[in-house]
């Protein structure tokens, strides 16, 4: 059955119970069951549902629990694998697996193999009947991100299959999946030096093939015989064996035997010992990885443009000339009362206009205070007449209110902030895990970087590496946008000569150092009308590892907090491009490629 059809059995249970839903196109009001609604101020879309009038957006479940419909079943769920393995839900959403919908209309488990750095390399779909490869070519170890945070010492098993990893993981045990009895490639064995190798090898032919072909790479490894655990695999063993399944995995390690492997023995009395390969693997750039790389390439970008197109532009590499891409993590800086936390929020609403759930990790204003600017950001109403005070008008909050569920239920982005203040960076670190892993969301701000606290440290220089650090590593390991808010540093602020640069930031370089960008609001060139409550202000991307650095010319519309790019006059062909230095004229020159006056980028 179709989630839409799902949907039909909502809507026949609201006209029985008396709440008829009057249909406008593809959407739905109705009187809202959760408080004494008399005129319908209640929706339905597809797959969500939500009151503008309560303030809440939900998915259909929640309706169908409260009218009693039961959501039909179709597919194979992530709850399923989860429990027919005996897993946790938790942890395989921390590991990335997800359920979405496949292309024949039925869920299905999408489990994400990524590079050590936490980059999707490719998936495999997993189903009730099946698992198999989804689009993309080329195939790689299974858990390389798990590794990287794993003590360099730790011993590894390597198995077959994704299950194996999950239920060694979910003990503690590190353990790396080979995608097939003879998946094993030689140049993968530099990711495990330093470490004790086993394997485990199930009861058929195909495995003794895995077996010879990982003990080739690693003549030291041990082998964990099936027959003599007694199951097949160590997903059987984490089922059969239950709280006991650490300790039994550690008695077979320990019993575990070296496999011999055949040599010739002249070969092997004149050839001296192969070195130990390096901790970093090394690759040839040719042949087949061009091919996988290309493929790659060839994906649809996966970027959110930003509100203003001549920073969106500068966005390549994975941002295709069209936004920030996942896994980035960009500064902004400006000195106080700037306007950093407004700049932020109408990013945020490029986000959500995009379908984003952007969540936005306040660590100085309320959510009342975000709510506000927020409101007037995506509706265009005037701020004053939403704020507290005699100027209030609740007609004119009640329609920005609508303004909001309206992008909601039209995109699907929304935009998430913390009710009760938070600072300490444990918390924050948690905050974004859990928003991305039960949330969905992939575009996380941090306002402001400075103001997290850190136990232990000696001063702001350490406590802003530590912070600065983790935000970036929170993004690379789920592959979510961050966005750090941040101060400059006094010096930089009281200068009313000298434009801003990267180096002016609050705390030192580790914050430019973990920046893929640094976007920085210039206080020396702010012109302010009192008459149109306005003012023009320029933006400098001071630092790009994606492309060019550069300057936006931006307005202010104090009136509603939205910022909006100035478009700039055409340079002439021959004149320079205002917007670049010398130095990163000439390596776009080499490059043989140019930004005509700042804008789009010339074929």
């Amino acid at each position: 059955m179709e989630r839409t059809d799902y949907r039909s059995l909502i809507i026949g249970g609201l006209n029985s119970s008396g709440r008829k839903v009057k249909m406008n196109g593809d959407k739905g009001q109705f009187r809202c069951p959760r408080h004494d609604d008399k005129t319908p101020s209640a929706w339905i879309g597809d797959y969500r549902w939500g009151c503008s009038s309560c303030g809440f957006d939900e998915p259909l479940d929640t309706l169908g629990d409260l009218l009693g419909i039961p959501k039909p079943k179709k597919g194979y769920t992530l709850e399923d694998y989860a429990d027919q393995k005996g897993f946790a839900v938790a942890d395989l959403r921390r590991w990335g697996l997800s359920t979405r919908v496949g292309k024949y209309g039925a869920d299905e488990v999408v489990i994400p193999y990524r590079d050590a750095d936490g980059n999707l390399l490719r998936e495999k779909i997993r189903t009730a009947k099946k698992s198999f490869w989804g689009e993309g070519t080329g195939t790689y170890p299974y858990g390389l991100d798990v590794l990287r945070k794993a003590d360099p010492t730790e011993p590894v098993i390597f198995c077959e299959g994704e299950s194996d990893c999950h239920a060694a993981w979910s003990k503690g045990i590190l353990a790396q999946g080979v995608p097939g009895a003879g998946g094993w490639k030689r140049d993968w064995a530099g990711n495990y030096t330093g470490r004790d190798i086993y394997v485990w090898k199930e009861p058929d032919t195909a495995s003794e093939k895995l077996v010879a072909s990982i003990t080739a790479s690693f003549p030291a490894a041990k082998v964990i015989d099936s027959k003599t655990a007694g199951v097949k695999d160590i997903a059987d063993l984490f089922r059969t064996e239950g709280k006991n399944f650490k300790q039994r995995l550690r008695e077979l390690m320990q019993s575990a035997s070296a496999q011999t492997v055949a040599t010739e023995p002249a070969a092997a009395s004149s050839q001296p010992a192969a070195p130990r390969p390096p901790v970093a693997r090394f690759i040839e750039l040719a042949g087949d990885r061009m091919e996988e790389l290309l493929a790659v390439k060839q994906k649809p970008v996966d970027a959110v443009p930003t509100p203003f197109p001549k920073w969106n532009t500068h966005c390549r590499d994975e941002g295709g000339g069209m936004g920030l891409a996942r896994g980035w993590h960009v500064t902004v800086a400006g000195k106080t009362g700037q306007g950093k936390s407004v700049f932020a929020l109408n990013c945020s609403r490029s986000g959500v206009e995009r379908g984003e759930v952007v969540s936005f990790v306040s660590l100085e204003m309320s959510w009342v205070q975000l709510a506000t600017r927020y409101m007037a950001i995506v509706s265009g109403e005037r701020i004053y007449r939403l704020e507290q005070g005699s100027a209030l008008d609740p007609a004119i909050h009640r329609r920005a209110a609508h303004a909001l569920a309206s992008i909601r239920e039209r995109t699907g982005g929304q935009l998430l902030c913390n009710e009760r203040h938070i600072s300490n960076l444990d918390d924050i670190r948690a905050a974004i895990r859990y928003q991305h892993e039960y949330l969905g969301s992939r575009y996380v701000i941090v306002d402001y970087m400075q103001l997290a606290k850190v136990v232990g440290v000696r001063d702001i220089l350490e406590a802003v590496t530590i912070i600065s650090g983790s935000v970036r590593e929170e993004g690379r390991e789920l592959q979510i946008i961050t966005l750090g808010l941040s101060q400059l540093n006094r010096e930089t602020s009281k200068d009313r000569e000298n434009p801003p640069t990267p180096q002016g930031l609050m705390g030192g370089s580790p914050l430019e150092n973990d920046s893929d960008q640094v976007m920085l609001l210039d206080h020396t060139r702010f012109e302010r009308s009192r008459v149109s409550n306005s003012a023009k202000q320029h933006f400098i991307l001071g630092k790009n590892r994606h492309g060019a650095t550069g300057e936006i010319e931006a307005r202010w519309d104090y009136n509603t907090l939205r910022v909006e790019e100035i478009p700039s006059a055409p340079a002439e062909p021959e004149e320079r491009s205002e917007i670049f230095s010398e130095d990163e004229e000439e390596a776009e020159a080499q490059a043989a490629l140019s930004f005509p006056g700042g804008g789009t980028r010339a074929a």
